[in-house]
């Protein structure tokens, strides 16, 4: 099986143990509001009947949409907001492997396994469930670094073929491996970091919700690297607010997982700070524009 058949079997995998592991959850909530014929209440799929057991969709689709009434006081104010986003991610994950048009990438498997791994912890699904699906987040995360290089038959030169000669533009040794370049985290090097966190979210940031890195704009600022696009984007807000140019509308246009949310936490940030002097690397841009 290709490796991309397998990142694929292996979300399906989770859908199907999320639904083992929901199941029970969903129908206890909606049957505690809406009593016995609570399914008549429940989301379903287009075209579904109404009497039948809900599918990973019905699962999800109902918990989003009755979440008010029926399922937010199931968990505690911290957990509220992340536990509907565990299950926005997973319905997510339901709905691009139903309607698949181009391969399931490894950084989105990832997401979706974990998600549904948590929203199941959240909900206190069966032991068994939960364990089943934090096999495949791992299996997936193994996969990622295990694939291996093409091989590439070296091709003999011709005897005759003279041979380059060495110049001062000539690498005198190896490239040094990443990891020895760019060195990760210590959270990241010690596999410490919760995955689910991972992933910067502005609304718990703006309810109070996020962790201590995302939270403050000192922390913020302190493990954010701005590059020259994010130094642009920084400076024309910095002009904005102070009244002195910058652009009023901004667009971002990147690809999945290209920091588009991390650049608005950056501006969000910039606006709530009190004192742009805590905020690291912010100093210079601040002095660039003539604002202090």
């Amino acid at each position: 099986m290709s490796a991309e058949k397998e990142t694929l079997a292996r979300v399906q995998g989770g859908l199907y143990h999320l639904t083992r592991g929901l199941t029970p959850f969903v129908g206890e909530r909606m049957k505690a509001v809406h009593g016995e014929r609570w399914l008549h209440y429940a989301s379903r799929a287009q075209g579904s009947s109404p009497g039948a057991a809900l599918d990973a969709y019905g699962l999800l689709k109902t918990m989003i949409d009755s979440w008010r009434e029926v399922f937010d006081d199931a968990f505690t104010r911290n957990e509220k907001h992340r536990t509907r986003g565990f299950a926005s991610v997973a319905l997510d994950a339901r709905n691009n492997t139903s309607h698949l048009s181009i391969p399931l990438q490894d950084d989105e498997a990832l997401r979706y396994l974990d998600a549904m791994h948590h929203l199941l912890r959240a909900v206190k699904a069966a032991t068994a469930e939960i364990a089943e699906l934090k096999k495949l987040y791992d299996a997936q995360r193994q996969s990622g670094l295990s694939v291996p290089s093409p091989a590439v038959p070296a091709l003999a030169a011709p005897a005759s073929a003279p041979q380059p000669a060495v110049t001062q533009d000539t690498p005198a040794k190896a490239l040094k491996p990443w990891i020895e370049v760019a060195l990760p985290h210590p959270d990241v090097l010690a596999n410490r970091f919760k995955e689910s966190e991972f992933a910067a979210d502005l609304f718990a940031v703006d309810a109070g919700y996020a962790t201590e890195d995302y939270a403050s704009p000192e922390n913020f600022y302190r493990i954010t690297f701005l590059t020259q696009g994010l130094k642009r984007i920084l400076t024309s807000a910095l002009q904005r607010l102070s009244g002195s140019g910058g652009d009023p509308v901004i667009g971002l246009q990147t690809a999945f997982g290209g920091g588009k949310t991390h650049t608005m936490l950056a501006v969000y940030h910039l606006a709530k700070a009190a004192d742009l002097a805590l905020l690291e690397g912010m100093g210079p841009l601040a002095e660039k524009s003539g604002i202090r």
